[in-house]
């Protein structure tokens, strides 16, 4: 790299550490140091998955048998996102900023708006992979929860155990709506109920049930595809799919199902997250670990309303990516790379200098996928 900003390196740093800070819950509770360091942008990683495997019975014998086959698959994060926030000065404006004596602070307060927006790109991005992978739902849609008690958290919980998602490091990512709901509850402000003085002194909501509750500003309502009730399950030939099964095809009916929406189905309590969605009579797809129960030929569909998608999840479940951009040796740049230590994302700052007037870049390459779509799950809202 060029020169380092070595002027402003002060003001920087100082940025990020008072930048405003809506809140990144997602960002606190993904898995953030996956081995991104051999990949560019553009490039793939792929990460192995090991399939389900099943037991038999055992008889004993003089001659043994091969074990079982099974097929390794990979799932992918391909680094798909180079971002920036970028302004200039020229040289009169830096000239009139220092002579009215606030030049460090415009500096400092541009930074702090150029790291703010970027963090937030990123939250939101991370959000809206993690609702799209999902693997069930549970709450009312377009009703924050915790209105009047905290009993939907004991079912978000369920969903969780029942996936097989294991215990610690389990967080619940809410809006603040939900939030608010919560800190409502009298009896959490209780040290001796809630198990901590943490809600009543400092307005933390700690951790209940396992999950450690953390909040998103990127938590809002999502609008729903369109499709109909008339859409049904079309299985081939007529036959009932297992318990498992993630493609189910549909047909008769119309409109769309988006990656993210929740579809239900008659005869069955659960709400399936899908994870690929159609715009016409096709396949849909959910996440693993699948159907929780047998489902017929012919049965009715139903897509959820709006919703605020708040997400349980386990920090494997979702993997997210976030280096400085890359910038070539040479010319007349000078870069620094700065860190906020809210967040812990880090972004190359970047100043061009051409004729009477410097440009400056903040940049990150970024991208998240969920390994483990089991280990996420919705709270509508």
């Amino acid at each position: 790299m060029a020169n380092t900003i070595t002027a402003l390196a002060n003001t920087m740093f100082a940025a990020a550490r008072k930048t405003p800070n809506e809140l990144t819950g997602i960002l606190g509770a993904c898995t953030r140091d996956f081995n991104d360091q051999g990949a560019s942008k553009g490039d793939t990683v792929k990460v192995s998955v090991v399939p389900t495997m099943t037991s038999s019975a055992f008889t004993a014998s003089q001659t043994f048998t091969a074990g079982a086959n099974r097929t390794i698959s990979t799932k992918s994060l391909a680094l798909a996102n180079e971002s920036q926030v970028s302004w200039h000065w020229t040289g009169e404006e830096e000239r009139q900023l220092a002579n009215g004596g606030v030049g460090s602070d415009v500096a400092m307060q541009t930074f702090q708006q150029a790291f703010r927006t970027m963090r937030n790109e990123i939250e939101s991005y991370a959000w809206l992979k993690a609702r799209a992978a999902a693997s069930r739902g549970v709450g009312t849609a377009g009703t924050a929860p915790f209105g009047s008690t905290i009993n939907i958290l004991n079912s978000t919980k369920q969903l969780m155990l029942d996936n097989g998602v294991a215990e610690g490091d389990q967080s619940l990512v809410i809006n603040t709506a939900a939030g608010t709901n919560l800190r409502n509850l009298g009896h959490l402000y209780k040290a001796n109920e809630a198990g901590s003085a943490e809600m009543l002194r400092q307005g933390i909501i700690g951790n209940l049930s396992g999950f450690n509750i953390r909040e998103s500003a990127a938590v809002v309502s999502v609008t729903a595809g369109t499709g109909s009730t008339t859409y049904v399950t079309n299985t081939p030939a007529a036959a009932t799919l297992a318990v498992g099964t993630t493609t189910i095809g549909l047909d008769t009916g119309s409109g769309t199902i988006l990656a993210g929406d929740v579809i239900t189905f008659t005869g069955d309590t659960n709400k399936y997250v899908v994870t690929t969605g159609i715009t016409a009579a096709g396949d849909i797809v959910i996440a693993e670990p699948g159907l929780r129960q047998t489902l017929a030929d012919g049965v009715a569909s139903a897509v959820g309303a709006a919703a605020s998608a708040n997400i349980a999840m386990h920090r494997s479940g979702l993997v997210t990516v976030v280096r400085p951009s890359l910038q070539p040796e040479g010319g007349g740049h000078e870069n620094m790379v700065v860190t906020d230590p809210d967040s812990g994302l880090s972004y190359l700052v970047t100043r061009s200098v051409g004729h009477g007037l410097a440009s400056w870049y903040t940049k990150c390459v970024y991208d998240c996928f969920a390994p483990n779509p089991y280990a996420i799950n919705q709270l509508l809202g």
